[in-house]
C-alpha cells in the first residue's frame, strides 16, 4: 500500500487531496453492495474511466468523481444527472480482494447447488472485482428509481466483460438469472 493510503476497512470513503492522503474506509450508509466479479480481462486492464466512457455513450447523465487509482484499483463516486448513486471502485487480483474471494469459495464450495462449478470456476478465474456500494434510503425515492439508475452499469459490463454478479443478501447472478442462492448465516 503507498504511503499516502489509509487502509481502515474493504471500502473507501472519499479524500483529502490537499493533504494528499486518500482514507479507505467503511462508509457509513443505508444501502447494499453489489459486486461483479471479472474474469478474462481481455488484454485491457478495467478502469472507472473506460466504465464511465461506455455509461456516457448510453446516457451522457452519468460521471464519475474519481478518487484515484493505486496499485490495488481504481476508486470513485458514480453519479447520474448529479445524483450520487454510490461510491465505486475496481479492485485487481493479487491484493485486497482475496479474501472477499476466499470466503465467497468457502461458501459456494458447501453447497450443494447445480450451478456451484460454474460459480466456484468464475471466481477462481476472477481477475478484477468491480464493486459499487448502492445508497439507498433517499426521500420519496422508489427503490425501483434507485436500481434504474445502476441497471446501465451491469448492461454495459455484460457486454464487455466476461463474470458474475453478486448481490448481497440475494447470491450470485449470471446476466439477469440467478443461479447461486445466498445462504445466510445466523
Amino acid at each position: 500500500m503507498p504511503a499516502n493510503t489509509v487502509d481502515n476497512q474493504e471500502c473507501f470513503q472519499g479524500c483529502t487531496p490537499e493533504a494528499g492522503i486518500r482514507v479507505r474506509r467503511k462508509r457509513e450508509f443505508r444501502g447494499l453492495q453489489i459486486a461483479l466479479f471479472l474474469n478474462g480481462s481481455q488484454g485491457t486492464p478495467f478502469s472507472l474511466q473506460e466504465l464511465e466512457k461506455g455509461l456516457r455513450l448510453a446516457d451522457p447523465d452519468y460521471s464519475i468523481e474519481f478518487y484515484g487509482e493505486d496499485e490495488t484499483g481504481d476508486f470513485g463516486l458514480l453519479l447520474h444527472n448529479g445524483i450520487e448513486c454510490g461510491p465505486v471502485e475496481i479492485n485487481w487480483a493479487g491484493n485486497i480482494f482475496e479474501s472477499e474471494l476466499e470466503e465467497h469459495r468457502l461458501n459456494v464450495k458447501a453447497s450443494r447447488a447445480p450451478n456451484r462449478n460454474q460459480v466456484l470456476n468464475v471466481l477462481n478465474e476472477t481477475d478484477a472485482l468491480f464493486v459499487i456500494q448502492v445508497l439507498l434510503g433517499r426521500v420519496g425515492e422508489e427503490i425501483d428509481v434507485t436500481f434504474g439508475r445502476i441497471d446501465p452499469i451491469f448492461g454495459w459490463l455484460s457486454e464487455n466483460r466476461k463474470g458474475l454478479t453478486y448481490a448481497e443478501l440475494e447470491g450470485f447472478y449470471d446476466g439477469n438469472e440467478l443461479i447461486f442462492k445466498e445462504r445466510i448465516r445466523s
